[in-house]
């Protein structure tokens, strides 16, 4: 059985192009779902992959964010 990764705001931040603090934001504001492990706030490769796929969608609709 394979486990999922997990990511940090830092790594989060890094494959969205984004800075740390926006990252904290999208996880603080519920846009990414987060995993509470003891006082860290991690997220779930799937959640992140699912976040970017609905995004681009949006993008493709002509939605904005």
């Amino acid at each position: 059985m394979q486990r999922e990764q997990l990511l940090g705001a830092m790594e989060v931040a890094a494959r969205l192009g984004i800075g740390r603090s926006l990252a904290y934001e999208l996880m603080r504001n519920g846009e990414l779902d987060v995993v509470a492990v003891h006082r860290r706030r991690l997220v779930r490769e799937s959640a992140l992959t699912a976040y970017i796929e609905k995004m681009t969608r949006r993008l493709d609709e002509g939605v904005p964010r």
